[in-house]
Parts: structure tokens; sequence; C-alpha cells
């Protein structure tokens, strides 16, 4: 299911908003300091983004028709038992999510006439990896206070050597982490293009 990895173009996953009022998204910043180590990102981005949109001008080229069910997994990495937030809050996000991506939030109107229906649900993933029935959410404690470290603090949140957690397979999977990042994020997602093949990531 590596489609999932398409949507974290265009999401700046920002779940944390709701546990953890911040101010902007961080995913250009992320994706500025990949580039850095990756002087080729660029180049595959630019690739990725022609693809998109020759799907976007041929819908003929689509191999999947009707709408598209994602498993998600929230990841909840947390240092204060406050920042440990309720399955309740997490499904009441992705439920918002999917009023987004269905166009049926209450407030939708015709301002935006881009705003459509994209046929793409989100669910919290029933197994696991392993096959084992699961709730889609982790729960990690972190002796790190995240918040405070330097940068954006995604090796805390998203590493398990470093009290992380580790993702799901991204190719199975759409990866969210719920943490108290560094002041001034209100999220940060991972471009497709972009991807650690030993620590799948997709958004924070």
């Amino acid at each position: 299911m590596c489609k999932s990895l398409l949507f974290s173009l265009f999401l700046c996953l920002c779940l944390t908003q709701l546990a953890f009022a911040q101010e902007h998204c961080g995913t250009d910043i992320l994706y500025k300091e990949q580039l850095k180590k990756d002087p080729n990102l660029k180049e595959r981005r630019r690739v990725m983004e022609e693809k998109i949109k020759q799907l976007e001008e041929n819908p003929s080229l689509r191999s999947i028709s009707g709408v598209i069910n994602i498993p998600v997994v929230v990841h909840v990495v947390y240092h204060d038992d406050e920042e440990n937030i309720s399955a309740e809050l997490i499904q009441a996000q992705i439920d918002a999510l999917n009023q987004d991506f269905r166009r049926l939030n209450t407030d939708a109107d015709d301002i935006w006439p881009q705003a459509v229906d994209t046929e793409i649900e989100f669910a919290l993933a029933q197994y696991d990896p392993c096959g084992f029935p699961t709730t889609g959410i982790t729960r990690t404690y972190n002796a790190t206070d995240i918040s405070v470290v330097e940068g954006q603090g995604q090796d805390y949140i998203s590493n398990s050597d470093v009290g992380g957690k580790d993702g799901w397979s991204s190719g199975s999977y759409l990866n969210f982490w719920i943490a108290d990042i560094p002041q001034g994020l209100s999220g940060f997602a991972q471009y497709p293009v972009y991807n650690f093949p030993d620590r799948p990531t997709n958004g924070i």
C-alpha cells in the first residue's frame, strides 16, 4: 500500500494541535534539512510531483477506483502523563480527518472550489505487522523531555534507540506520531521521496 506515502506530501499531520497549542507546520524545515544530507532529493521530488500531475490530468491512469481505505497507526510518545492522550481524543481527530478528506465537514462551502471528496478514508489499524489484533495505537514513555531538545526532536519521537517509537512499515500503514514537540511547530510530515529504510516515517 505504497499510496499511503503519497498522502504525506499533502499532509502536515498536526494531530498535536488538539493537545498542545503550537504555531506552524515544520514539514518544509525538515525537507531543507534532508536536502542538505541528500542533494538528489530535489530531483526525486520533482519526478514524484510530475507523476502526481499526470494522475490528476489523466484519471484513467489510476489503478484504483472507489474509496481507498488507509490503515493508520498512531504512536503516542510521552514524557509526562498529560501527554499520554486518550484513545477517544485520537479517534476524534481521525474522524475529523475523514470528514475533511470526504468533504463531509459541517463548514464545507464553495469558497474553495478545489475542495472535493477525495474518496480516501482513514481508520486505526486492526492488525499489527505480525498479524496480531491491535487498537492501532502504541504508547511509549520517553525519559527525555522532547519539547526542550534542540531542533525538531524527530529522533526522540520516531527512533527507538533514543526512547522514541519506530514506525510500522510505511508500505502498509500511515504512521502518525503524537508528542510534545519543540515550541513553534504544530507538526511535520515526511515527503514520500525521502524515507529512512530502517525507520519508516510519515507525519508527526
